[in-house]
């Protein structure tokens, strides 16, 4: 397992507090790009946590990066997760941690960049998912 445990069976969680960052980091006048000014965008975050290419944890100094906002199963700060999914020759990336308490997988952040899927992955990425379509899957997103 990528972060030490199984994740099936968890919903995908976002609140208002993922659609703020979204839009102050990455929206329209985002503070770091502007690659989510399209509301469109925003909305394949399901489709990139459910069909994802690559799963691999944040690092911060070469540790895996912290959200204090979730807690994991023993009850301390989640680690957080980098999702992402090409579309189109875009890379969708979509950053979650687990609530492992409520099997909740928060989405923290959503972004886009430039394709690097020809580059080699990092010791903890998971294997690819199967190539899907958006107009195919059915998503158990729930915004609170």
């Amino acid at each position: 397992y990528l972060i030490g445990f199984d994740a099936t069976g968890y919903e995908i969680y976002s609140n208002t507090d993922t659609y703020k960052h979204i839009e102050k980091r990455h929206g329209e006048n985002g503070t770091q790009d502007h690659s989510m000014k399209d509301m469109r965008d925003v909305a394949l975050m399901g489709y990139v946590l459910e069909s994802y290419d690559s799963a691999e944890l944040v690092m911060n100094d070469g540790k895996p990066d912290i959200t204090y906002a979730f807690l994991d199963r023993k009850g301390k700060p989640s680690e957080m997760i980098r999702f992402s999914k090409v579309i189109d020759g875009v890379q969708y990336v979509v950053i979650a941690a687990p609530e492992n308490k409520y099997k909740k997988l928060w989405v923290i952040s959503e972004y886009k960049e430039k394709d690097t899927s020809q580059t080699s992955h990092g010791i903890n990425t998971l294997p690819p998912t199967p190539k899907a379509h958006p107009d195919n899957v059915s998503s158990n997103t729930i915004i609170s």
